[in-house]
Formats: structure tokens, C-alpha cells, sequence
């Protein structure tokens, strides 16, 4: 008999909402008094969500989930009430799902305190190793033996949460970075429109047309952390060669030098505003800017601005190379309980969550793309704007790190060393041995 379910849902205060790999996090504010939001207007709410069968057995599991702060929200609030009642319709043993919204800053000192942990949590794979360190890890092996489930994952993917020939999280989120186009401006510009630039070159014409008609071409890709510059490296990611050998990088000065150089050309176009700031996006909405670099969390806030826009990759420098950016990968994390019986319903719901049809649900309901290759190539995603060219981007780019490596590449160094190369305190190979130097010296602290 199909389960009769009770939503019991408090309401959380956010001020700011956190953007899908956290370059504006925040943690929501709890009011002093919660109250019922209706059915019309839940997902509109940010809210502590928790679901309960009515018929589960009162010594049921009450499992616990931490998520991003943005993923009660909306879209992702509707995606995570049909999980949740998916999952506790074909689970008898479990009495309820409980949702708690963190900004990644919050979340992460709370899984590094080590203390008060969920029985899930999602997080990022730039933090891999802290939590690997920091968290009872369950170790998910089984559930990767199962070749009719983890098939669908992109090998990397698989690759980059094995730890000691053993799997530690479940992929879900991909996201590499893009760029906006505001198609009006370009088109006020005299930009001739293509789906997607075949070089580097035209893309840097379209840039010169855009600020020579007298519109801001883009935003700040030096300023603000690793990433506009991380998104330069990944255009150039066939001719790089990220890893670890000894403790130091397998990335040589020379491969860098090209990349920094395009930086430099790309900041001469740009205006003083960081990407990833709520102002910046508000201009690129309001038509000041031609070209937006961000990530598909932001797709929303644009989409409902009304402004004319597409999204491309950056493009390689050969025509015929590929596309990409910075890939980022978020993924679920479950926590060893010390009772073998719950972690086995831990083990079911990270399943279930990992499964093709929770992750195209996600999809195609969120508009964001996920690390199962059988759910981007799936034709009725493909027809999602967003999907499409990210699923291209998945096929070039440059990962963040090393999933088992601390954040070394990008965060630490290129954060720090891409401003000094813009304004002039390095030259492009002054930084790229810089970065080279800094890498090393981060693995050799980190042993």
C-alpha cells in the first residue's frame, strides 16, 4: 500500500544563497519562530525538510542529510520532496529523511570538527582529502561492485573517489565553467553568432567588437580565486599534464605560459568587476556586459531576468581541440555509523541517490548537469541548452585536483599569482614557474 506521508517542514531565513561550488557562501539564519509554508509556496521557502511515513515502524531509521544551502530552494526543493518520498515508498525501515541547508563554509567546519555528523553529506571533490582524514568515511566498494549501477558514472569520475583501490562517494554534480553571452550586445557589436567559437582567436575578436562598440566585454577573470584562470588552463588541458609523481606536479612551466598569456589578453578587456558577485551578474542581466564567466548554478538567476543570453565554452586554441574550462565535481559522502545495520540503510539511499533515475530527475527538473555519462547522453537531456554544452565540456576541460590532494592546484596558487601576472609584477613565465614552485612546495608541506 502506497505510504501515506507528512511533510513537516520549518522554515529557515537565508540572507544570501550559496552558488553551486561556493564562491558567495552563507549560512542560513534560523527565525525564532517557524512556521507551516503551504503547499503553493514550499519550494519558494528555504527550509529544514523532514518527511516521515506514517506507516513506518516507530523504531524506523531517522536519517539525516547535510545538503547545500541552496538545495531546499525551488527547483532543487521539489527534486529532494520526490527522493525523499520515492525512497521512504519502497523502504519500510526507514521512519524519516531530515534536510539540513548549509553554506559550504559552515558545512565543512562542522565535518572537520568531526562531531554532530549526519548520516550523509554532499560536499565537494576539492575537499576530498580533509574529509577522507576528518570523517569515519563509509567505504561504498559494494555498492561499486554492482556493475548494472556504477557502469553509468564516467570512469574518471569512479576514478577520482578511489582511495586504496577502495570508493568513498557517489558522483553527482558536474559542472564546468562557461561563459554567458548576452546575444543582444553582441549583436549591437556586429558579432557574427556562433553556437560555439572554434579558437581562442575568435572568441578575443568578439571580445575587441563588444568593448569597441562601448559595452564593458567581460568581467574580471583575475580577481576573486583560482577560477577564471583555472578556465583559461582548461582550454589549453590537452597540451597539461595534471598529477603527482614523487610529491611534486607533473605540470611543467612551459605548459602554463600560454594560458597566463591569454589571461593578460583577456583582462585588457575586462572591467574591475569579479566575477561570481551578485553585482556582476546583475550587470551582464541588465545588458553592461557582453560576455559573463560563471558556472551553470547561476543559469537560474539569468534565466529569470529575461535577458537574451546562451552559454559557450571557452574554446581551445586550435580548431578542432577541445572545449572545456575548470571541471568541478561535487559528490555524496556517507558516514560510518559503527552499526552495520544502518550503515546498510545508509548504503541504500546514496544508492539511490547515485541511481540513473534520481540523477536524470535532477537534471532534467534542475537544469544542472551530473557525472553519469548514460544521463547526459540520454537524448531528452540533450535538448536542455545547459546540459548539452556541458556534457561537451565534460569531454575536454581540466579537473580542479586530484581527488585525494588538496586543493594545491588552483586555490593556493593561481588565486595569488594570476594578478600579478595581470599587472605586470610577473611576466607569463615568471608566473608559470611561480606556480610550478608554489605546487611543489604545498605537496612537500602536505607530505
Amino acid at each position: 500500500m502506497k505510504k501515506a506521508l507528512c511533510i513537516i517542514l520549518a522554515l529557515i531565513l537565508v540572507l544570501s544563497i550559496l552558488a553551486g561550488c561556493g564562491n558567495n557562501s552563507s549560512t542560513p539564519k534560523t527565525p525564532t519562530e517557524a512556521e507551516e509554508p503551504t503547499a503553493e509556496n514550499k519550494v519558494n521557502q528555504t527550509v529544514e525538510g523532514s518527511v516521515t511515513s506514517e506507516n513506518a515502524a516507530d523504531d524506523g531509521y531517522e536519517l539525516t542529510v547535510w545538503v547545500g544551502a541552496d538545495m531546499v530552494l525551488e527547483t532543487q526543493g521539489e527534486c529532494w520532496n520526490e527522493y525523499i518520498e520515492n525512497f521512504l515508498a519502497a523502504n519500510d525501515n526507514v521512519k524519516s529523511i531530515s534536510l539540513i541547508p548549509m553554506g559550504d563554509a559552515e558545512r565543512n567546519a562542522a565535518i572537520m570538527a568531526g562531531v554532530g555528523l549526519p548520516d550523509i553529506y554532499f560536499g565537494s571533490a576539492r575537499d576530498a582529502l580533509k574529509f577522507y582524514r576528518a570523517t569515519p568515511l563509509l567505504d561504498l566498494s559494494d555498492l561499486f561492485a554492482d556493475t548494472s549501477w556504477s557502469d553509468g558514472f564516467y570512469e574518471e569520475a569512479i576514478n577520482h573517489v578511489t582511495y586504496d583501490g577502495k570508493q568513498y562517494a557517489i558522483p553527482l554534480i558536474s559542472y564546468v565553467s562557461i561563459m554567458y553571452r548576452n546575444l543582444d550586445v553582441l549583436e549591437d557589436a556586429g558579432c557574427e553568432y556562433k553556437e560555439q567559437y572554434a579558437t581562442m582567436d575568435e572568441f578575443l575578436a568578439d571580445l575587441e567588437a563588444v568593448k569597441d562598440a562601448g559595452y564593458d566585454a567581460t568581467c574580471s577573470w583575475a580577481q576573486g580565486s583560482y577560477y577564471g584562470t583555472g578556465t583559461i588552463i582548461g582550454a589549453d588541458a590537452e597540451n597539461i599534464t595534471v598529477g603527482v609523481e614523487d610529491n611534486k606536479t607533473t605540470v611543467q612551466p612551459e605548459q602554463l605560459v600560454r594560458s597566463l598569456e591569454t589571461l593578460q589578453k583577456i583582462e585588457s578587456y575586462a572591467n574591475n568587476m569579479p566575477y561570481g558577485e551578485d553585482a556582476t551578474i546583475e550587470s551582464f542581466c541588465s545588458g553592461e556586459i557582453g560576455f559573463l564567466l560563471d558556472g551553470p548554478w547561476t543559469e537560474y538567476t539569468i534565466q529569470n531576468s529575461g535577458v537574451n543570453y546562451d552559454v559557450v565554452l571557452l574554446p581551445s586554441y586550435e580548431e578542432g581541440g577541445h572545449t572545456g574550462g575548470m571541471l568541478g565535481w561535487d559528490f555524496y559522502y556517507g558516514v560510518d555509523s559503527g552499526d552495520a545495520d544502518r550503515n546498510a540503510v545508509i548504503k541504500d539511499l546514496l544508492k539511490y541517490l547515485g541511481s540513473f533515475e534520481a540523477e536524470k530527475l535532477w537534471t532534467l527538473k534542475v537544469g544542472r548537469p551530473t557525472l553519469r555519462l548514460d544521463v547526459m547522453s540520454d537524448p531528452e537531456v540533450l535538448q536542455t541548452m545547459m546540459c548539452k554544452v556541458q556534457a561537451k565540456g565534460n569531454e575536454g576541460g581540466i579537473l580542479q585536483m586530484d581527488f585525494f590532494h588538496d586543493n594545491v592546484y588552483w586555490l593556493s596558487v593561481f588565486g595569488d599569482i594570476a594578478p600579478l601576472v595581470v599587472n605586470g609584477t610577473y611576466t607569463p613565465e615568471q608566473g608559470a614557474q611561480a606556480a610550478v614552485d608554489a605546487i611543489n612546495a604545498l605537496y612537500a608541506e602536505q607530505g
